[in-house]
């Protein structure tokens, strides 16, 4: 999983990118960067992507 980790990290706005062996959680800008571009990257790096769960939340600035 370090491999897609990686690529994923290499996409503009993605804040943090985490991983074990089944699952990757990533922290991204959606202004930025898309699930679809998070998901093509993961499958660049020779990983399959099967469910995409999409939390957002919003923090506003201080």
């Amino acid at each position: 999983m370090r491999r897609a980790i990686a690529f994923i990290r290499q996409l503009p706005g993605i804040h943090e990118a985490t991983g074990d062996l089944q699952t990757v959680t990533v922290t991204y800008d959606p202004g930025q960067v898309s699930v679809e571009e998070i998901s093509q990257a993961i499958e660049r790096a020779g990983y399959h992507v099967e469910e995409i769960i999409s939390d957002r939340y919003s923090v506003p600035s201080p």
